[in-house]
């Protein structure tokens, strides 16, 4: 057990930083990085990532020294938000393709113009991806239950305000008045059901 939570936590410290500053870094330089194109953006913005994770790794004894232990009840309450997080991703995955995961519309919109996404999980939620991403990072942490696996995890909740931010700022310069509806009728992360 202490080998599986390990290995969350190892993962969350290598993944989640070098993620967060992708995300960061990509919205507000936007119109720097359409002038660049899609691949010599992601050859930069990879390489920054893998020599980030790379630092971390180095640093990872230091890191994830802070170990608290197998907690039966913090493993129940990370495999139920794990749980909903997978549903949500399910949801996510029929509407949102991995392109669009990975920021490809953003950066090229004329060869991936993308679509304003109104129906099924979207017609409810207009962010489920950022709450799939918020209870699966609160699922690894809570059955890492290392420090270093809630430090990356408080890292990504201010950062993932920044990004939404960004995002909803974008989405409104590309879709405009249809977004702006959009915006006014669907709540941001807790659904009306």
């Amino acid at each position: 057990m202490d080998a599986f939570r390990y290995s969350i936590a190892l993962i969350f410290l290598l993944v989640l930083p070098p993620l967060l500053m992708f995300w960061i870094v990509v919205h507000p330089l936007i119109n720097f990085w359409r002038k660049l194109g899609l691949r010599l953006t992601y050859t930069i913005l990879i390489t920054a990532m893998a020599a980030a994770a790379a630092i971390l790794f180095l640093l990872r004894k230091s890191l994830l020294a802070t170990d608290y232990g197998t907690s039966l009840p913090l493993l129940i309450a990370g495999t139920l938000c794990l749980g909903v997080s997978i549903y949500l991703r399910l949801q996510i995955r029929k509407k949102f393709s991995f392109a669009q995961i990975a920021g490809v519309p953003e950066i090229d919109p004329q060869g991936h113009p993308g679509e304003l996404l109104t129906t099924g999980i979207y017609s409810h939620i207009r962010h489920p991806r950022y709450v799939q991403v918020m209870l699966g990072l609160a699922a690894g942490s809570l059955m890492a239950n290392h420090l270093g696996s809630y430090v990356a995890t408080a890292l990504w909740l201010p950062g993932l305000w920044v990004i939404i931010s960004l995002e909803e700022k974008e989405l409104c310069q590309r879709f405009g008045a249809a977004y702006e509806e959009y915006r006014r009728k669907v709540p941001a992360f807790i659904s009306g059901f």
